[in-house]
């Protein structure tokens, strides 16, 4: 069933160097998305959706009115020009999903509710804790030593975008940082840094 809830964020709409891409069928359609962990949303952008529609995409409904309101990373409300609910394939499992299409935006992304669905993305597993018998309990940390990863010559530093957390898991990404610190997983980095990728939150 489409959503009509009032409002939600969507931290990744335009996009340029974006590895995750992965090649699926919508509506018996061959075409490619990209897999956002940012948002339980499916967004098409309008050039995709003029492609597909062109190609006779089979829909289970389309609606050209939605209440659903979308802002992008910034705050930018994004112009809502319909939904629609099709097939969605990928490998060989298929889910009927909503897919909102926005006036903006240069990919199709897969939000993170339809991409676990299809299980080509898994989040939420644990990692500081192993279940080999007689292993630690809690993840090892080592202090005092400097990492140095060889790159290329050619390879130039990548820095994303900061990831906007939504106001309701805010609090809860607060205390867990502040856990983080206090057992010595992770630390402060008070200076400039060349690479930095977005934290994604999962609530």
């Amino acid at each position: 069933m489409i959503d009509n809830n009032e409002y939600d964020d969507v931290f990744c709409v335009g996009t340029s160097e974006i590895s995750n891409e992965i090649q699926c069928q919508v509506g018996g359609i061959v075409t490619t998305v990209i897999i956002d962990s940012g948002s339980k949303y499916n967004i098409m952008d309008c050039k995709t959706w003029h492609k597909l529609k062109a190609k006779n995409i089979q829909t289970i409904k389309r609606e050209k009115k939605n209440h659903k309101i979308f802002k992008a990373f910034g705050g930018q409300v994004l112009t809502m020009l319909g939904v629609c609910e099709a097939v969605i394939a990928i490998n060989g499992r298929q889910v009927i999903a909503a897919f909102y299409v926005v006036d903006r935006g240069e990919k199709f992304l897969l939000g993170r509710d339809t991409a676990t669905a299809l299980r080509v993305l898994k989040i939420g597993e644990a990692i500081d804790h192993f279940d080999v018998k007689g292993a630690p309990k809690q993840l090892s940390k080592m202090k005092g030593i400097m990492v140095e990863i060889p790159l290329k010559a050619d390879v130039k530093p990548v820095m994303q975008p900061y990831r906007r957390i939504p106001a309701a898991i805010q609090m809860k990404v607060d205390t867990k940082i502040n856990e983080l610190l206090a057992q010595g997983i992770i630390e402060r980095v008070n200076g400039p840094s060349k690479w930095i990728s977005p934290m994604v939150p999962v609530a």
